[in-house]
């Protein structure tokens, strides 16, 4: 009798530990992934490299927010986008989410809020490449879109690195580095950036003025030899030349 209530006794607690065990699994199966990722320390992969958020100055500020989670998996590294607007009961709606594939370089994403099309309201950008040693700022541009309350992601925005907004032609220039330097003019067109002019500044002096049809045709508008301007101008305007 009595090594049947041992044996009973043993039972009890084994199938005790088991239930424990099982509520604890079940516990961190409801525990959010990026709150395990960051507070399970045993957790190897993924790992949170970077993390940045706006909610003052994207969008309408006040009413849109933005976060960039940056993470290294085992054999690769991503950026979660996750875009959010605020409810008439003040709570954060999330509305888009982007993942992005991205090479571990020694850059971080720098995520950046600008008005890139002059309405008054901000736009967002990070750095997604690293080219030309360094001197290429590669970058995914976000347009707010203020009528669908959402970003546009500028599909081409990395063709054209150092983007800046120009007032002189309410455009978007970017400077590239190659074997020469080009200053490119570039319209917002959709969900892509559409190019209209260019100036192409040589080492050896070498001046050429392009504009693009809707087609991206070139028209070769101006040409120098030995022209005035050091290698590295970059131009805020083409038709005239402005540095």
């Amino acid at each position: 009798m009595k090594k049947i209530v041992i044996i009973l006794t043993v039972l009890a607690l084994i199938a005790s530990s088991c239930r424990q065990k099982t509520n604890k699994q079940a516990e961190n199966e409801k525990q959010p992934i990026s709150e395990s990722v960051i507070n399970d320390t045993t957790t190897q992969f993924p790992v949170l490299l970077e993390y940045a958020a706006d909610s003052i100055h994207i969008g309408r500020r006040g009413k849109n927010k933005v976060e960039l989670s940056f993470y290294e998996n085992a054999d690769s590294a991503y950026v979660v986008i996750h875009f959010y607007s605020k409810s008439n009961e003040n709570q954060w709606i999330l509305k888009q989410e982007f993942l992005f594939e991205r090479a571990i370089v020694p850059d971080k994403c720098n995520m950046q809020i600008k008005d890139f099309n002059n309405d008054g309201l901000n736009d967002m950008t990070f750095v997604s490449m690293t080219a030309a040693r360094g001197a290429n700022n590669v970058r995914k541009l976000f347009i707010y879109d203020k009528h669908a309350d959402t970003l546009i992601c500028m599909k081409n925005s990395e063709d054209y690195c150092n983007m800046l907004y120009n007032r002189h032609l309410n455009c978007i220039t970017a400077f590239l580095f190659y074997g020469c330097n080009s200053t490119e003019f570039l319209h917002i067109q959709g969900d892509s950036l559409k190019r209209f002019a260019s100036v192409e500044l040589c080492g050896d002096g070498t001046l050429t003025v392009s504009e693009y049809d809707k087609f991206d045709n070139q028209t070769i508008i101006k040409e120098e030899t030995n022209c005035k301007f050091e290698q590295y101008t970059r131009f805020t305007n083409y038709k005239p030349l402005k540095q």
